[in-house]
């Protein structure tokens, strides 16, 4: 990622984490709008996985432009969803789920430049996620 796109993204985390509870309800309702397949992959209380998606995006977000710092993030969530079999397709719901919920966070602030910034971000993360699969990368997120 260039390093306008490290900014770009940080800048809108900035306007979405204080929002982070009521933006986690919105990325979880889009995300089983999107495929209902997931929602008996979530049988904890969904304020805990929201914490813990949260926790991620901030280490994601914090870590970009570091070397080995993606793995970092990456190599912990990979050992904690290999028992899901994630597919490429949930991956591509993930990402769209972010998107929106990104966008309906930061409204018109949510840029074109910032949401190109946002799915090389994901991308990165979730190709990382997928290594163990053999995946090359993940499908970018729909727009």
């Amino acid at each position: 990622m260039s390093p306008q796109q490290i900014e770009l993204v940080r800048l809108s985390w900035q306007q979405v984490f204080p929002l982070r509870e009521t933006a986690a309800q919105m990325f979880y309702e889009r995300l089983f709008e999107l495929d209902p397949s997931l929602r008996p992959l979530f049988k904890a209380d969904l304020s805990q996985q929201a914490a813990k998606l949260f926790d991620t995006l901030n280490a994601l977000v914090a870590s970009l432009g570091e070397n080995g710092a993606l793995e970092t993030v990456a190599g912990p969530l990979r050992r904690s969803h290999a028992g899901f079999a994630a597919t490429p397709a949930q991956y591509e719901a993930v990402g769209e789920a972010l998107m929106w919920t990104l966008q309906a966070s930061v409204g018109k602030a949510f840029t074109t430049s910032t949401r190109v910034a946002w799915r090389e971000a994901y991308a990165q993360l979730s190709a990382a996620m997928q290594v163990d699969r053999g995946a090359a990368a993940a499908p970018a997120p729909a727009r």
